[in-house]
Protein backbone atom coordinates (compact mmCIF):
# COMPACT_ATOMS: atom_id res chain seq x y z
CA UNK A 1 0.00 0.00 0.00
CA UNK A 2 1.25 3.46 -0.63
CA UNK A 3 0.47 6.94 0.20
CA UNK A 4 1.66 9.84 -1.91
CA UNK A 5 2.31 13.34 -0.88
CA UNK A 6 3.72 16.25 -2.82
CA UNK A 7 6.85 17.90 -1.43
CA UNK A 8 7.38 21.37 -2.69
CA UNK A 9 11.11 22.36 -2.76
CA UNK A 10 11.62 26.09 -3.01
CA UNK A 11 15.20 26.98 -4.27
CA UNK A 12 16.28 30.38 -3.04
CA UNK A 13 18.97 32.10 -5.10
CA UNK A 14 22.18 32.79 -3.11
CA UNK A 15 22.83 36.42 -2.32
CA UNK A 16 26.41 37.28 -3.29
CA UNK A 17 28.55 38.84 -0.54
CA UNK A 18 30.00 42.33 -0.97
CA UNK A 19 32.68 44.59 0.52
CA UNK A 20 31.07 47.90 0.95
CA UNK A 21 34.29 49.85 1.99
CA UNK A 22 36.31 48.82 -0.99
CA UNK A 23 37.85 50.06 -3.15
CA UNK A 24 39.66 52.42 -0.80
CA UNK A 25 43.01 54.03 0.10
CA UNK A 26 44.96 54.03 3.29
CA UNK A 27 48.22 55.67 4.52
CA UNK A 28 50.50 53.54 6.63
CA UNK A 29 53.17 55.16 8.84
CA UNK A 30 56.33 53.10 8.70
CA UNK A 31 57.52 54.59 11.98
CA UNK A 32 54.63 53.08 13.94
CA UNK A 33 53.71 50.04 11.93
CA UNK A 34 55.11 46.87 13.30
CA UNK A 35 54.36 43.21 12.73
CA UNK A 36 50.61 42.49 13.28
CA UNK A 37 49.54 46.08 13.05
CA UNK A 38 46.08 46.35 11.39
CA UNK A 39 46.16 48.84 8.58
CA UNK A 40 42.57 48.27 7.31
CA UNK A 41 39.36 46.32 8.09
CA UNK A 42 37.12 45.09 5.27
CA UNK A 43 33.41 45.53 5.79
CA UNK A 44 32.05 42.29 4.27
CA UNK A 45 28.21 42.05 3.75
CA UNK A 46 26.20 38.90 2.96
CA UNK A 47 22.43 38.83 3.43
CA UNK A 48 22.10 35.10 3.54
CA UNK A 49 25.32 33.99 5.15
CA UNK A 50 27.36 34.90 8.16
CA UNK A 51 30.38 32.91 7.20
CA UNK A 52 32.61 34.80 4.84
CA UNK A 53 36.13 34.18 3.56
CA UNK A 54 38.77 36.61 2.17
CA UNK A 55 41.87 36.31 0.09
CA UNK A 56 44.23 38.88 -1.32
CA UNK A 57 47.01 39.55 -3.77
CA UNK A 58 49.22 42.64 -3.97
CA UNK A 59 51.18 44.63 -6.39
CA UNK A 60 54.12 44.85 -6.22
CA UNK A 61 54.25 41.28 -5.09
CA UNK A 62 55.50 40.19 -1.73
CA UNK A 63 53.95 43.03 0.05
CA UNK A 64 54.26 43.18 3.84
CA UNK A 65 50.47 42.71 4.35
CA UNK A 66 47.94 39.94 4.64
CA UNK A 67 44.17 39.59 5.23
CA UNK A 68 42.72 37.32 7.88
CA UNK A 69 39.35 35.56 8.06
CA UNK A 70 37.86 38.52 9.84
CA UNK A 71 38.63 40.78 6.90
CA UNK A 72 41.48 42.58 8.72
CA UNK A 73 44.52 43.55 6.71
CA UNK A 74 47.60 43.29 8.93
CA UNK A 75 51.29 44.19 8.54
CA UNK A 76 53.44 41.12 8.33
CA UNK A 77 56.69 42.88 9.35
CA UNK A 78 58.04 45.96 10.97
CA UNK A 79 57.81 48.65 8.35
CA UNK A 80 60.50 50.74 10.04
CA UNK A 81 63.03 50.01 7.33
CA UNK A 82 60.62 49.26 4.49
CA UNK A 83 61.50 51.15 1.35
CA UNK A 84 58.56 50.52 -1.13
CA UNK A 85 56.29 53.49 -0.90
CA UNK A 86 52.95 52.05 -2.21
CA UNK A 87 51.04 48.84 -2.78
CA UNK A 88 47.73 47.91 -4.42
CA UNK A 89 45.99 45.19 -2.41
CA UNK A 90 43.44 43.19 -4.44
CA UNK A 91 40.88 41.57 -2.14
CA UNK A 92 38.20 38.89 -2.77
CA UNK A 93 35.28 37.89 -0.57
CA UNK A 94 33.73 34.39 -0.59
CA UNK A 95 30.65 32.94 1.13
CA UNK A 96 31.38 29.43 -0.07
CA UNK A 97 29.14 29.78 -3.07
CA UNK A 98 30.05 33.07 -4.57
CA UNK A 99 33.50 34.62 -4.95
CA UNK A 100 33.29 38.35 -5.33
CA UNK A 101 36.13 40.62 -6.22
CA UNK A 102 38.67 41.83 -6.52
CA UNK A 103 38.29 45.14 -4.88
CA UNK A 104 41.44 47.27 -4.48
CA UNK A 105 42.86 48.84 -1.37
CA UNK A 106 45.63 51.30 -2.27
CA UNK A 107 48.23 51.46 0.54
CA UNK A 108 50.70 54.36 0.77
CA UNK A 109 53.63 54.07 3.20
CA UNK A 110 54.61 57.26 4.90
CA UNK A 111 57.86 58.22 6.74
CA UNK A 112 59.87 55.75 4.74
CA UNK A 113 63.40 55.83 6.19
CA UNK A 114 66.37 57.07 4.15
CA UNK A 115 69.59 55.27 5.16
CA UNK A 116 72.14 57.78 6.45
CA UNK A 117 75.22 58.16 4.30
CA UNK A 118 78.64 59.08 5.74
CA UNK A 119 79.81 61.78 3.40
CA UNK A 120 83.34 62.72 4.47
CA UNK A 121 85.15 59.38 4.49
CA UNK A 122 86.07 58.67 0.88
CA UNK A 123 87.66 55.43 -0.14
CA UNK A 124 91.39 55.31 0.65
CA UNK A 125 91.26 58.12 3.20
CA UNK A 126 94.39 58.30 5.34
CA UNK A 127 94.65 60.60 8.31
CA UNK A 128 97.53 61.36 10.67
CA UNK A 129 97.80 62.67 14.17
CA UNK A 130 101.05 63.89 15.71
CA UNK A 131 102.13 62.26 18.92
CA UNK A 132 101.52 64.22 22.13
CA UNK A 133 98.35 65.75 20.69
CA UNK A 134 95.81 66.92 23.25
CA UNK A 135 92.80 64.70 23.96
CA UNK A 136 90.59 67.53 22.74
CA UNK A 137 92.07 67.43 19.26
CA UNK A 138 89.49 66.54 16.58
CA UNK A 139 90.86 63.92 14.24
CA UNK A 140 87.65 63.54 12.22
CA UNK A 141 84.16 65.01 12.59
CA UNK A 142 81.99 62.41 10.82
CA UNK A 143 79.39 63.96 8.51
CA UNK A 144 76.23 62.25 7.23
CA UNK A 145 73.52 63.02 4.77
CA UNK A 146 69.94 61.80 5.49
CA UNK A 147 66.69 62.24 3.62
CA UNK A 148 64.89 62.32 6.95
CA UNK A 149 65.84 65.67 8.35
CA UNK A 150 64.46 64.90 11.74
CA UNK A 151 66.52 61.79 12.31
CA UNK A 152 68.98 61.69 15.17
CA UNK A 153 72.18 59.83 14.43
CA UNK A 154 74.54 57.80 16.55
CA UNK A 155 78.03 56.70 15.53
CA UNK A 156 80.26 53.75 16.25
CA UNK A 157 83.89 53.04 15.36
CA UNK A 158 85.89 49.85 15.36
CA UNK A 159 89.73 50.04 15.50
CA UNK A 160 92.11 47.43 14.14
CA UNK A 161 94.34 46.37 15.86
CA UNK A 162 91.96 46.28 18.74
CA UNK A 163 94.13 48.23 21.16
CA UNK A 164 93.50 51.27 18.99
CA UNK A 165 90.43 51.77 21.16
CA UNK A 166 92.88 52.47 24.01
CA UNK A 167 94.23 55.44 22.12
CA UNK A 168 91.20 56.74 20.22
CA UNK A 169 87.45 57.17 20.76
CA UNK A 170 84.42 58.29 18.80
CA UNK A 171 81.76 60.41 20.42
CA UNK A 172 78.58 58.50 19.60
CA UNK A 173 76.29 61.51 19.51
CA UNK A 174 78.45 63.64 17.22
CA UNK A 175 80.73 61.29 15.27
CA UNK A 176 83.82 63.22 16.40
CA UNK A 177 86.93 61.05 16.70
CA UNK A 178 89.52 62.20 19.25
CA UNK A 179 92.56 60.79 21.06
CA UNK A 180 91.53 59.12 24.29
CA UNK A 181 94.97 59.85 25.78
CA UNK A 182 98.19 61.67 24.98
CA UNK A 183 99.81 59.25 22.58
CA UNK A 184 103.53 58.50 22.68
CA UNK A 185 104.87 57.54 19.28
CA UNK A 186 107.83 55.75 20.81
CA UNK A 187 105.45 53.57 22.86
CA UNK A 188 103.55 52.53 19.74
CA UNK A 189 106.81 51.99 17.90
CA UNK A 190 107.92 49.61 20.64
CA UNK A 191 104.67 47.68 20.20
CA UNK A 192 105.26 47.36 16.49
CA UNK A 193 102.43 49.45 15.12
CA UNK A 194 101.85 53.15 14.68
CA UNK A 195 98.89 52.91 12.29
CA UNK A 196 95.30 51.75 12.77
CA UNK A 197 92.36 50.90 10.48
CA UNK A 198 89.12 52.55 11.54
CA UNK A 199 85.58 51.43 10.54
CA UNK A 200 82.86 54.08 11.15
CA UNK A 201 79.09 53.47 11.04
CA UNK A 202 76.23 55.94 11.47
CA UNK A 203 72.72 54.96 12.65
CA UNK A 204 69.59 57.10 12.37
CA UNK A 205 67.67 55.13 14.96
CA UNK A 206 66.26 52.71 12.43
CA UNK A 207 69.10 51.71 10.18
CA UNK A 208 72.89 51.68 9.99
CA UNK A 209 74.71 53.48 7.27
CA UNK A 210 77.14 51.77 5.02
CA UNK A 211 80.36 51.36 7.03
CA UNK A 212 83.19 53.56 5.89
CA UNK A 213 86.90 52.83 6.43
CA UNK A 214 90.01 54.95 6.75
CA UNK A 215 93.58 54.67 8.06
CA UNK A 216 94.74 56.62 11.08
CA UNK A 217 98.52 56.91 11.64
CA UNK A 218 100.35 58.41 14.59
CA UNK A 219 103.31 60.49 13.43
CA UNK A 220 106.54 61.17 15.25
CA UNK A 221 107.15 64.63 16.59
CA UNK A 222 110.71 65.89 16.92
CA UNK A 223 110.86 66.31 20.64
CA UNK A 224 113.57 68.31 22.43
CA UNK A 225 116.66 66.49 23.59
CA UNK A 226 117.01 66.16 27.33
CA UNK A 227 120.77 66.64 27.45
CA UNK A 228 124.07 64.79 27.11
CA UNK A 229 124.95 61.66 29.03
CA UNK A 230 127.69 63.67 30.80
CA UNK A 231 127.93 67.27 31.92
CA UNK A 232 131.64 67.49 31.06
CA UNK A 233 133.85 65.67 28.58
CA UNK A 234 137.61 65.76 28.20
CA UNK A 235 140.04 65.09 25.38
CA UNK A 236 143.83 65.34 25.51
CA UNK A 237 146.47 66.14 22.92
CA UNK A 238 149.75 67.90 22.41
CA UNK A 239 150.73 71.11 20.69
CA UNK A 240 150.87 69.65 17.20
CA UNK A 241 147.95 67.23 17.52
CA UNK A 242 145.79 67.55 14.42
CA UNK A 243 143.00 65.08 15.25
CA UNK A 244 141.99 64.27 18.80
CA UNK A 245 140.83 60.73 19.61
CA UNK A 246 137.09 60.14 19.47
CA UNK A 247 135.17 59.90 22.68
CA UNK A 248 133.44 56.60 23.37
CA UNK A 249 130.59 56.97 22.81
CA UNK A 250 131.02 59.89 20.46
CA UNK A 251 129.52 63.23 21.36
CA UNK A 252 126.81 62.72 18.75
CA UNK A 253 125.83 59.40 20.34
CA UNK A 254 125.93 60.92 23.81
CA UNK A 255 122.94 63.17 23.12
CA UNK A 256 119.86 61.94 24.98
CA UNK A 257 116.95 62.25 22.57
CA UNK A 258 113.68 60.32 22.74
CA UNK A 259 113.60 60.46 18.97
CA UNK A 260 116.76 58.38 19.02
CA UNK A 261 118.11 57.48 15.58
CA UNK A 262 115.14 59.05 13.81
CA UNK A 263 116.62 62.44 14.64
CA UNK A 264 119.92 63.97 13.56
CA UNK A 265 122.24 66.03 15.71
CA UNK A 266 124.47 68.82 14.43
CA UNK A 267 127.36 69.59 16.76
CA UNK A 268 129.19 72.87 17.17
CA UNK A 269 131.56 74.18 19.80
CA UNK A 270 132.57 77.53 21.19
CA UNK A 271 136.01 77.86 22.75
CA UNK A 272 136.04 81.62 23.05
CA UNK A 273 139.01 83.37 21.48
CA UNK A 274 140.70 80.04 20.70
CA UNK A 275 137.76 78.72 18.68
CA UNK A 276 139.64 79.48 15.45
CA UNK A 277 142.28 76.93 16.41
CA UNK A 278 139.81 74.05 16.57
CA UNK A 279 137.16 72.48 14.36
CA UNK A 280 134.43 70.00 15.24
CA UNK A 281 132.92 67.45 12.88
CA UNK A 282 129.22 68.39 12.94
CA UNK A 283 128.14 64.77 12.58
CA UNK A 284 130.40 62.84 14.96
CA UNK A 285 131.77 65.55 17.23
CA UNK A 286 135.38 64.65 16.41
CA UNK A 287 137.70 67.54 17.26
CA UNK A 288 140.58 68.57 15.04
CA UNK A 289 143.10 71.34 15.43
CA UNK A 290 143.54 73.74 12.53
CA UNK A 291 146.79 75.24 13.77
CA UNK A 292 149.49 74.57 16.32
CA UNK A 293 148.58 75.43 19.89
CA UNK A 294 151.94 76.86 20.92
CA UNK A 295 152.64 76.54 24.63
CA UNK A 296 156.31 77.40 24.18
CA UNK A 297 155.52 81.01 23.41
CA UNK A 298 153.87 81.41 26.80
CA UNK A 299 156.27 79.05 28.60
CA UNK A 300 153.48 76.70 29.65
CA UNK A 301 153.79 72.98 30.03
CA UNK A 302 150.04 72.39 29.77
CA UNK A 303 146.87 74.35 29.16
CA UNK A 304 143.16 73.57 29.30
CA UNK A 305 140.81 75.05 26.72
CA UNK A 306 137.24 75.20 28.02
CA UNK A 307 134.64 74.79 25.28
CA UNK A 308 130.86 74.60 25.18
CA UNK A 309 129.45 72.00 22.80
CA UNK A 310 125.95 72.53 21.39
CA UNK A 311 123.85 69.78 19.79
CA UNK A 312 121.06 71.01 17.50
CA UNK A 313 118.47 68.53 16.27
CA UNK A 314 116.54 68.64 13.01
CA UNK A 315 113.81 70.76 14.60
CA UNK A 316 116.26 73.30 16.00
CA UNK A 317 116.14 72.12 19.61
CA UNK A 318 119.46 72.53 21.40
CA UNK A 319 121.28 71.11 24.40
CA UNK A 320 124.80 71.88 25.61
CA UNK A 321 127.63 70.24 27.47
CA UNK A 322 131.17 71.17 28.47
CA UNK A 323 134.28 69.95 26.68
CA UNK A 324 137.74 70.47 28.13
CA UNK A 325 140.59 70.21 25.63
CA UNK A 326 143.86 69.58 27.45
CA UNK A 327 146.97 70.55 25.49
CA UNK A 328 150.31 69.27 26.77
CA UNK A 329 153.69 70.66 25.79
CA UNK A 330 155.62 68.41 23.45
CA UNK A 331 159.13 68.19 22.17
CA UNK A 332 158.34 69.86 18.88
CA UNK A 333 161.16 72.38 18.53
CA UNK A 334 164.63 71.44 17.31
CA UNK A 335 167.68 72.83 19.03
CA UNK A 336 169.06 75.83 17.18
CA UNK A 337 172.82 76.32 17.05
CA UNK A 338 173.81 79.91 17.63
CA UNK A 339 175.61 80.11 14.25
CA UNK A 340 175.30 78.52 10.86
CA UNK A 341 179.07 78.42 10.38
CA UNK A 342 181.92 78.32 12.86
CA UNK A 343 185.45 79.17 11.65
CA UNK A 344 188.55 78.54 13.74
CA UNK A 345 192.07 79.51 12.69
CA UNK A 346 194.44 76.97 14.11
CA UNK A 347 198.18 77.62 14.10
CA UNK A 348 199.76 74.67 12.38
CA UNK A 349 202.06 73.95 15.29
CA UNK A 350 199.29 73.82 17.92
CA UNK A 351 199.75 70.82 20.16
CA UNK A 352 197.26 67.96 20.05
CA UNK A 353 194.26 68.30 22.38
CA UNK A 354 193.87 72.04 22.01
CA UNK A 355 190.16 72.86 22.40
CA UNK A 356 188.10 75.58 20.89
CA UNK A 357 184.45 76.29 21.56
CA UNK A 358 182.30 75.43 23.40
CA UNK A 359 179.36 75.44 21.05
CA UNK A 360 175.85 76.10 22.27
CA UNK A 361 172.26 75.97 21.09
CA UNK A 362 168.85 77.12 22.17
CA UNK A 363 165.55 75.18 22.30
CA UNK A 364 162.14 76.85 22.41
CA UNK A 365 160.54 73.96 24.29
CA UNK A 366 159.63 74.40 27.95
CA UNK A 367 160.10 71.09 29.74
CA UNK A 368 163.70 70.39 30.72
CA UNK A 369 163.38 66.92 29.31
CA UNK A 370 162.52 68.47 25.95
CA UNK A 371 165.56 70.78 25.91
CA UNK A 372 168.24 68.19 26.62
CA UNK A 373 170.61 68.33 23.66
CA UNK A 374 173.48 66.16 22.55
CA UNK A 375 176.15 67.23 20.08
CA UNK A 376 178.02 65.20 17.51
CA UNK A 377 180.80 66.14 15.11
CA UNK A 378 181.27 64.39 11.78
CA UNK A 379 184.00 64.82 9.18
CA UNK A 380 187.57 65.90 9.71
CA UNK A 381 189.03 62.52 8.76
CA UNK A 382 189.66 61.63 12.39
CA UNK A 383 191.94 64.63 12.87
CA UNK A 384 189.53 66.26 15.30
CA UNK A 385 187.52 65.14 18.29
CA UNK A 386 184.58 66.47 20.28
CA UNK A 387 184.26 66.72 24.05
CA UNK A 388 181.17 66.05 26.11
CA UNK A 389 181.03 69.71 26.98
CA UNK A 390 180.73 70.70 23.37
CA UNK A 391 184.23 71.71 22.36
CA UNK A 392 186.32 70.65 19.36
CA UNK A 393 189.95 69.60 19.79
CA UNK A 394 192.66 68.59 17.39
CA UNK A 395 193.93 65.03 17.65
CA UNK A 396 197.32 65.84 16.07
CA UNK A 397 199.91 68.56 15.88
CA UNK A 398 199.56 69.43 12.21
CA UNK A 399 203.16 70.64 11.97
CA UNK A 400 204.15 66.97 12.26
CA UNK A 401 201.91 65.97 9.38
CA UNK A 402 201.93 66.56 5.66
CA UNK A 403 199.36 69.34 6.01
CA UNK A 404 200.39 72.90 5.21
CA UNK A 405 199.40 76.36 6.26
CA UNK A 406 196.20 77.25 4.46
CA UNK A 407 194.75 73.75 4.56
CA UNK A 408 191.16 73.80 5.76
CA UNK A 409 188.95 71.14 7.24
CA UNK A 410 185.16 71.24 7.03
CA UNK A 411 183.09 69.31 9.55
CA UNK A 412 179.43 69.13 10.47
CA UNK A 413 178.27 69.87 13.97
CA UNK A 414 174.86 68.37 14.81
CA UNK A 415 172.73 69.27 17.83
CA UNK A 416 170.00 66.68 18.52
CA UNK A 417 167.29 66.59 21.18
CA UNK A 418 165.57 63.52 22.63
CA UNK A 419 162.85 63.62 20.01
CA UNK A 420 165.39 63.36 17.22
CA UNK A 421 164.92 66.95 16.11
CA UNK A 422 168.22 68.45 15.07
CA UNK A 423 170.12 71.42 13.72
CA UNK A 424 173.44 71.41 11.93
CA UNK A 425 176.22 73.90 11.37
CA UNK A 426 179.49 73.82 9.47
CA UNK A 427 182.72 73.94 11.44
CA UNK A 428 185.71 75.12 9.41
CA UNK A 429 189.23 74.82 10.79
CA UNK A 430 191.96 76.61 8.81
CA UNK A 431 195.62 76.01 9.45
CA UNK A 432 197.59 79.25 9.84
CA UNK A 433 201.23 80.11 10.28
CA UNK A 434 202.88 78.59 13.29
CA UNK A 435 202.91 80.54 16.51
CA UNK A 436 206.46 81.61 17.52
CA UNK A 437 207.73 83.75 20.34
CA UNK A 438 210.41 85.62 18.28
CA UNK A 439 209.75 88.43 15.86
CA UNK A 440 210.39 87.94 12.18
CA UNK A 441 213.36 89.72 10.55
CA UNK A 442 212.84 93.01 8.76
CA UNK A 443 212.76 92.40 5.08
CA UNK A 444 213.41 95.96 3.85
CA UNK A 445 214.00 99.36 5.30
CA UNK A 446 210.40 100.29 4.63
CA UNK A 447 208.45 97.10 5.32
CA UNK A 448 208.60 94.91 8.45
CA UNK A 449 207.27 91.38 8.33
CA UNK A 450 204.70 90.65 10.97
CA UNK A 451 205.39 87.92 13.51
CA UNK A 452 203.67 84.65 13.02
CA UNK A 453 201.76 85.08 16.25
CA UNK A 454 200.34 88.39 15.04
CA UNK A 455 199.06 86.67 11.90
CA UNK A 456 197.05 84.13 13.84
CA UNK A 457 193.35 84.87 13.88
CA UNK A 458 191.49 85.14 17.14
CA UNK A 459 189.63 82.01 18.20
CA UNK A 460 186.07 82.06 16.90
CA UNK A 461 183.78 83.73 19.38
CA UNK A 462 186.53 85.77 21.13
CA UNK A 463 185.84 89.42 21.63
CA UNK A 464 188.49 90.40 19.11
CA UNK A 465 187.40 88.16 16.27
CA UNK A 466 186.69 89.67 12.86
CA UNK A 467 183.30 88.04 12.66
CA UNK A 468 182.22 89.57 15.93
CA UNK A 469 183.51 92.97 14.79
CA UNK A 470 181.53 92.86 11.55
CA UNK A 471 178.44 91.51 13.28
CA UNK A 472 178.17 94.72 15.29
CA UNK A 473 175.94 97.24 13.40
CA UNK A 474 177.59 100.17 15.23
CA UNK A 475 181.02 99.15 13.91
CA UNK A 476 179.67 98.85 10.39
CA UNK A 477 178.19 102.32 10.74
CA UNK A 478 181.62 104.00 10.80
CA UNK A 479 183.74 101.29 9.21
CA UNK A 480 182.08 101.34 5.80
CA UNK A 481 182.19 105.17 5.33
CA UNK A 482 185.81 105.18 6.47
CA UNK A 483 186.76 102.54 3.92
CA UNK A 484 184.98 104.47 1.18
CA UNK A 485 186.79 107.71 2.13
CA UNK A 486 190.12 105.91 2.30
CA UNK A 487 189.58 104.44 -1.16
CA UNK A 488 188.80 107.89 -2.56
CA UNK A 489 191.91 109.42 -0.98
CA UNK A 490 194.09 106.55 -2.25
CA UNK A 491 192.76 106.99 -5.76
CA UNK A 492 193.34 110.74 -5.62
CA UNK A 493 196.93 110.26 -4.41
CA UNK A 494 197.62 107.74 -7.14
CA UNK A 495 196.26 110.14 -9.72
CA UNK A 496 198.48 112.98 -8.48
CA UNK A 497 201.58 110.80 -8.59
CA UNK A 498 200.66 109.69 -12.05
CA UNK A 499 200.32 113.30 -13.21
CA UNK A 500 203.59 114.21 -11.55
CA UNK A 501 205.42 111.51 -13.43
CA UNK A 502 203.86 112.29 -16.79
CA UNK A 503 204.01 116.10 -16.44
CA UNK A 504 206.70 117.28 -14.01
CA UNK A 505 206.15 120.96 -14.71
CA UNK A 506 202.61 120.78 -13.52
CA UNK A 507 203.77 120.45 -9.95
CA UNK A 508 206.75 122.82 -9.96
CA UNK A 509 204.99 125.04 -7.49
CA UNK A 510 204.98 122.27 -4.92
CA UNK A 511 208.52 123.07 -3.63
CA UNK A 512 210.11 122.60 -7.02
CA UNK A 513 209.63 118.93 -6.44
CA UNK A 514 211.53 118.01 -9.53
CA UNK A 515 213.46 121.36 -9.78
CA UNK A 516 212.34 121.92 -13.30
CA UNK A 517 214.04 118.83 -14.54
CA UNK A 518 212.40 115.98 -16.22
CA UNK A 519 211.34 113.47 -13.61
CA UNK A 520 212.80 110.36 -15.16
CA UNK A 521 212.32 108.05 -12.23
CA UNK A 522 213.91 104.74 -12.90
CA UNK A 523 211.93 102.47 -10.64
CA UNK A 524 213.73 99.46 -11.92
CA UNK A 525 217.09 100.64 -10.47
CA UNK A 526 216.01 102.51 -7.35
CA UNK A 527 214.81 99.57 -5.32
CA UNK A 528 214.36 95.90 -5.72
CA UNK A 529 211.77 95.97 -2.98
CA UNK A 530 209.07 97.22 -5.27
CA UNK A 531 210.04 95.34 -8.38
CA UNK A 532 206.81 94.46 -10.13
CA UNK A 533 206.76 90.86 -11.04
CA UNK A 534 204.51 88.77 -13.14
CA UNK A 535 202.30 86.49 -11.14
CA UNK A 536 203.37 82.93 -11.75
CA UNK A 537 200.79 80.80 -13.47
CA UNK A 538 200.56 78.59 -10.45
CA UNK A 539 199.40 81.54 -8.37
CA UNK A 540 195.62 81.57 -8.46
CA UNK A 541 193.58 84.49 -7.19
CA UNK A 542 190.26 83.22 -5.83
CA UNK A 543 188.93 86.70 -5.17
CA UNK A 544 188.30 89.10 -8.02
CA UNK A 545 189.39 91.97 -5.82
CA UNK A 546 193.04 90.95 -6.03
CA UNK A 547 194.48 93.47 -8.48
CA UNK A 548 198.19 93.71 -7.74
CA UNK A 549 200.84 91.34 -6.53
CA UNK A 550 204.36 92.62 -5.94
CA UNK A 551 207.36 90.52 -5.18
CA UNK A 552 209.30 91.61 -2.12
CA UNK A 553 213.07 91.51 -2.00
CA UNK A 554 215.32 89.44 -4.18
CA UNK A 555 213.00 86.70 -5.20
CA UNK A 556 212.81 85.36 -1.68
CA UNK A 557 209.44 83.85 -2.33
CA UNK A 558 207.50 86.48 -0.44
CA UNK A 559 204.58 88.29 -1.99
CA UNK A 560 202.22 91.00 -0.93
CA UNK A 561 198.82 92.10 -2.23
CA UNK A 562 196.59 94.94 -1.30
CA UNK A 563 193.30 93.31 -0.46
CA UNK A 564 192.04 90.61 1.83
CA UNK A 565 191.99 87.65 -0.46
CA UNK A 566 192.80 84.02 -0.80
CA UNK A 567 195.79 83.39 -3.02
CA UNK A 568 196.60 79.80 -3.84
CA UNK A 569 200.31 79.27 -4.52
CA UNK A 570 199.84 75.67 -5.39
CA UNK A 571 201.41 74.16 -2.32
CA UNK A 572 200.37 76.84 0.10
CA UNK A 573 197.40 79.09 0.64
CA UNK A 574 197.43 82.31 2.61
CA UNK A 575 194.26 84.00 3.80
CA UNK A 576 195.64 87.36 4.92
CA UNK A 577 197.79 90.19 3.82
Amino acid sequence: MSSTRDIVVSITENASPSMDNLPNTVDVDTLTTTTGTQIFSINGVDTDSTILFYNMTCFPANCPFQVNTAGQILATENLNTHKIAAYDLNVWINDKWSLVGPETLSVTLTNINDIPVISNIPAGLSLTIPENSAVTKIILDTAVTDGNPGDTHTFTAVFTPGDGSNYFRIISGTGVIRPSQVIDYEELLAKGTTSFNVAVTANDGREDSVTKYFTLAVTDVNEPQTGFSQTTYQITGVETTTTFPDLNPTLANSVIDVDDTRDTQTLTMDCGTTTVLFAMDPTTGRVTKTDEYDLDATQQTTDTVACVVTATDAAGHTVTTNLNIIINEENDNPPVLNQDTYTHFLPINTGAGSQFGPFSSTDADVLTDHTDTTYTLTGGSGLFGFTDCCSVYNNVNFSTTAHNVGDSFSMTLTATNKNGLKDTATVNVILTDPVTTTAATVVTTTTTAATASSLAFPTFGDSGSISNFLDDPENLGWFIPTMILLAIMTALLAYMIYRCIRNPGAFARLGNLCKGRSLNCNWQTRSKMATKVKIPKKVKATNNKVNKVRQLGDNDGKYEWNTWSHIDFGNKAVEHR
